[in-house]
């Protein structure tokens, strides 16, 4: 899609916020996918990136436990009396004090529970966290697409969180497009034609009538079982959260959280206006 659209784009692994910032700082990336609180950051030590073009506009991850597990299923508006019986329970995390580890603070604290009513885990992500789950080492888990649907009958969702987290949570942008502000001012074709190629993208993964193609894609770039795809790929599937719109109120929502929890500093300088320059596909809202 990308040569249709006269797009050379080459695609360079990155493991790390820290590794994202090094190879903004230094050029040897032009665009990257990533949370806006990594752009904060680097703009607060003398960066000038931008959010150009959204993925993932809402959270959408989940907390699971393993089969049979003792942890309480959240349900309704009675999620917090399930989250309260949680106390002096073990939750797996893929760093401390990391991103989830504060999301998950935020949640726990609206319902009443301190940080030190559970016992935080660094599991890491992927197969070895849910191994954490599957051996007792943590009741809870954080998870995301598509760890989550890999789960099977090995573990279920007690909290999801983009359907039953406070707005000012489950809100908050996941991540987007963000490239360095000269970049987008010297390649304004480019980045819109970008944007709009990750529109087209998002469009063909989202109709139901192209999952018999998808599904084999989404099994060889992720290494996962068909089940999974398809699970993915459902009306109530994570893939249907994708979406290359900007929100000015999603992404001042991840700041307050990132303030909040001192992973950037308040300051007036980190607005909509500093941190978003959206392209026609990628229209703010």
């Amino acid at each position: 899609m990308f040569e249709e659209a006269g797009l050379d784009v080459t695609t360079v692994p990155m493991t790390g916020a820290g590794t994202v910032v090094t190879a903004l700082s230094n050029n040897s990336i032009d665009v990257v996918d990533q949370s806006p609180i990594v752009a904060a950051k680097y703009n607060q030590d003398g960066g000038e990136a931008r959010l150009f073009c959204g993925t993932t506009d809402r959270q959408w991850g989940s907390i699971v436990r393993a089969a049979g597990g003792a942890p309480a299923i959240a349900d309704g508006e009675d999620w917090k009396e399930a989250v309260r019986s949680w106390k002096g329970m073990s939750f797996g995390v893929p760093v401390l004090q990391g991103a989830v580890h504060f999301w998950t603070l935020d949640i726990i604290e609206e319902a009443g529970l301190s940080s030190d009513d559970l016992d935080f885990i660094a599991t890491g992500v992927g197969e070895a966290a849910l191994s954490s789950l599957e051996t007792g080492q943590v009741d809870l888990l954080w998870t995301w697409p598509f760890l989550t649907q890999m789960l099977g009958d090995r573990g279920e969702v007690v909290f999801d969180v983009a359907e039953q987290a406070p707005d000012q949570i489950s809100d908050q942008m996941q991540a987007g497009w963000i490239a360095n502000a000269r970049w987008l001012d010297e390649n304004p074709d480019a980045a819109q034609a970008f944007c709009e190629t990750m529109e087209s993208a998002i469009d063909f993964v989202q109709n139901p009538a192209n999952a018999s193609e998808v599904e084999p894609i989404l099994q060889d770039a992720f290494g996962v079982d068909g089940q999974t795809a398809a699970l993915a790929l459902a009306e109530d599937g994570p893939m249907i959260r994708l979406t290359t719109t900007l929100s000015c109120n999603s992404l001042m929502l991840a700041l307050e959280g990132a303030v909040r929890h001192g992973q950037v500093a308040e300051t007036p300088e980190q607005n909509c206006d500093t941190l978003l320059s959206p392209v026609a596909a990628a229209e703010e809202n």
